[in-house]
């Protein structure tokens, strides 16, 4: 639970070299969110700094776990200097197997509870080699510039790609605007990963001309979608940037990209060497050809091996074969381009996040004024997404502007900022759902006009 540091690799090897799993949070969590996540991990440590101690304390007071608080060192330790101060002789190493769990990174899924996404040993290094394919180029003269968060696979990926590859790797503790761009001529950065709301940044900031990007020769863009309009905006101030797009999950890493030097045609490109995929129809299972929308389902080295003591939400996203289920909606062409339309899953994109609906209307629930409460996203160019509620009122209770805001500010204090309630409160009569009470989200969506 800290920020983004070089120091995390340390904790990283050191849980490695133990045979100890490595499982990375969000250190803006509330004391709520982390509860809730520790209730299922059960960890044995956990690493916070100053800035967040008071929440883990709150957290310790009802489970069992050490807290160490970390302080970067006050002076720079060479590598060398490392070996010379170490004593190799007295420590030895665990063995580690292929099939050994090493990583757990949360994920919310569709049940609306956090879910810890489990990778093995061979998962990572899969994932890893195929940074060195040709298809996606990395090169140990690249430079890099990590400024996603290392509790997020993108980031996590980024800093093991610095180790495993040899490349140079510039690290910022998070997303400043002229910080990044003063990073990127300072250091003459050539690579990055980025997502669509930093692209979107490049794309609006006037102020871009006034610094030399002129280093900077190529983005990979994930997480979500892309806009062609975005795309074509940054290119006009970029055009030496070859911007590529590449799709992936948590429980699958990256597994498709768009070729070096294409021309952006709004898909996410091809599976990637090694990947293999399949488009089948949600009701039957049945596999579709090119051009058929249907859920896309990955088997690639790099799949997760099932989630964290949930066996039957492992069952219902890997099936029998070993594809893992995705929850998008995609077709693809005769070329082999993929192109997502639309996801099974309830999940809100805000950014680079995931926002549970079910998980805001657990809490929204818990307002004496609520009597009934429907989540779903709603369209952002910045964000992607913004998590709207839509709220029965018990029948007591009148529906006014402070109620309004009184519910946003009920939801902001228990939950991260991403998650707040950005899209709006709407006051409604009724939430469509179906007879086993399941929120219809998208007669929700038609019902009040909400566009896709």
């Amino acid at each position: 639970m800290i920020e983004n540091t070089l120091h995390i690799g340390s904790y990283i090897m050191g849980a490695l070299l133990t045979d100890a799993i490595f499982a990375p949070l969000n250190p803006s969590f509330t004391p709520y969110e982390l509860e809730q996540i520790c209730k299922w991990l059960q960890p044995k440590i956990i690493v916070c700094n100053k800035t967040n101690m008071e929440t883990v304390k709150k957290v310790q007071s009802n489970l069992n776990f050490v807290i160490h608080e970390f302080s970067p060192p006050e002076r720079q330790i060479k590598h060398k200097e490392t070996l010379v101060m170490s004593d190799f002789d007295e420590f030895l190493a665990s063995e580690i197997l292929p099939s050994d769990p090493v990583m757990i990174i949360c994920s919310s899924g569709t049940t609306g509870l956090p879910k810890g996404v489990v990778h093995s040993n061979f998962s990572i290094l899969s994932a890893l080699d195929y940074l060195t394919d040709s298809q996606l180029g990395t090169q140990n003269t690249d430079i890099l510039l990590a400024y996603l968060p290392f509790y997020h696979l993108m980031g996590i990926i980024s800093l093991f790609g610095n180790i495993y590859c040899g490349q140079k790797l510039i690290i910022m503790q998070k997303f400043k605007p002229q910080v990044f761009l003063n990073a990127v001529e300072e250091f003459k950065v050539n690579k990055m990963y980025i997502v669509p709301t930093v692209g979107l940044f490049l794309a609006q900031y006037d102020d871009i001309v006034n610094y030399d990007l002129s280093s900077l020769k190529e983005m990979i863009c994930a997480g979500s979608m892309l806009s062609i309009t975005t795309y074509k905006a940054i290119k006009a101030k970029l055009p030496n940037v070859d911007i590529r797009l590449a799709y992936g999950m948590s429980e699958i890493n990256y597994t498709t990209i768009t070729p070096p030097s294409s021309e952006y045609i709004g898909s996410v490109g091809q599976l990637i060497t090694g990947c293999v995929g399949k488009v089948i129809d949600p009701e039957t299972n049945e596999v579709l050809p090119a051009y058929k929308t249907g859920e896309l389902c990955i088997c690639s080295k790099s799949n997760f091996i099932g989630y964290y003591g949930n066996e039957k939400e492992t069952l219902s996203t890997i099936d029998a074969d070993g594809f893992v289920h995705t929850g998008d909606i995609v077709y693809y062409n005769e070329n082999g381009d993929i192109f997502i339309v639309d996801r099974i899953k309830d999940l809100i994109k805000h950014k680079s996040f995931q926002v549970s609906p079910i998980e805001l209307e657990a809490i929204l629930l818990k307002h004496p004024s609520i009597a009934d409460v429907g989540v779903i996203g709603v369209p952002d160019e910045k964000c992607g997404e913004l998590p709207r509620a839509f709220v029965v009122l018990r029948n007591n209770v009148t529906a006014k502007e402070n109620l309004r805001q009184e519910l946003q500010e009920f939801v902001a204090e228990h939950v991260s900022p991403y998650k707040k309630l950005t899209g709006g409160v709407y006051f409604v009569n009724e939430i469509p759902k179906n007879p086993s009470g399941k929120i219809l989200r998208r007669q929700l969506k038609a019902k009040y006009h909400v566009e896709e």
